[in-house]
């Protein structure tokens, strides 16, 4: 069972060059969503500080003008609540355009009683929102000391800030945005080449786990590996720090698209870049 938490629409502002939303306002829009969902039932120990994840799936395009439906619920595993989804529909057709996952502390979740009046649905009848090239697990610090890419420098400013103080889901995912370029440039994908080919970087899944709560004003640093390259997809960690704590790590998936078709296209012999350095990481 789902409840409508957000009905909503993509606005012109929210499309990126690809022509569609960018994955940053798809975080904002599931984060207004959860906050929504959590003040209407008896979910007082899910705040944003025992959040442990946030895993999104893009299913579909969301275009400029799109009506934006999201519905939300408990999860629950084996009996007991083991988080919170959305789904978010285009609602003048009922597709589904992407899902989120949200994870929280074990002792968060041991407060909720689910009782009959909460939305809830099992694990298992939401596949949708199930992992698919990543682990449900918070990201931890790598053992490994291969090579990462300085991507992504930048300040962070009130208007990043909830009312509660805490840092917007759609500001670390900005920070991931932002140094795309930069790390798919350090990959072998140049700006010049997907212009030149009419070609676009695109996110299909992504995990931001949390880690230490900065403050407005702070300086913040990104450093991009790549982990695993496929005959299409690859997957990057960035891990977001400032002052030398780590306040996030985003986890990745990605491809490359053909802006006409709008498939995804075979990554080139350019990318060889990517699987050396995945290579690096590994070691």
């Amino acid at each position: 069972m789902h409840h409508v938490t957000l009905l909503t629409s993509v606005n012109t502002w929210e499309c990126d060059e690809n022509a569609h939303m960018n994955v940053q306002f798809y975080f904002a829009k599931f984060d207004d969503a959860n906050r929504i969902f959590c003040s209407q039932f008896p979910l007082s120990s899910l705040t944003r500080d025992n959040r442990l994840t946030r895993h999104v799936r893009y299913h579909r395009e969301a275009h400029a003008a799109a009506m934006i439906e999201i519905r939300s619920a408990l999860v629950v595993q084996e009996g007991r609540p083991a988080g919170i989804c959305h789904l978010m529909s285009n609602a003048a057709d009922k597709t589904l355009m992407a899902t989120a996952l949200d994870t929280y502390r074990l002792d968060a979740l041991a407060q909720i009683s689910a009782g009959p009046d909460l939305p809830a649905i099992d694990w298992s009848e939401v596949t949708e929102v199930h992992p698919r090239g990543l682990v449900v697990s918070p990201a931890t610090p790598s053992a490994t000391s291969g090579h990462q890419t300085p991507t992504y420098n930048g300040i962070l400013h009130p208007r990043d800030f909830a009312a509660d103080g805490a840092l917007l889901d759609r500001a670390y995912v900005s920070c991931f945005t932002d140094g795309a370029p930069h790390s798919w440039s350090a990959g072998g994908i140049t700006p010049a080449f997907l212009n030149s080919n009419n070609f676009g970087r695109v996110a299909v899944e992504l995990k931001l786990t949390y880690g230490a709560t900065p403050e407005p004003g702070a300086v913040v640093n990104m450093m991009t590996a790549f982990q695993n390259v496929g005959k299409t997809t690859f997957t990057v960690r960035h891990t977001l720090t400032s002052a030398g704590e780590i306040i996030a790590y985003g986890d990745l998936v990605s491809l490359m698209m053909d802006l006409e078709l709008r498939k995804a296209v075979a990554l080139p012999m350019e990318a060889d870049r990517m699987r050396q350095l995945a290579a690096s990481y590994q070691t």
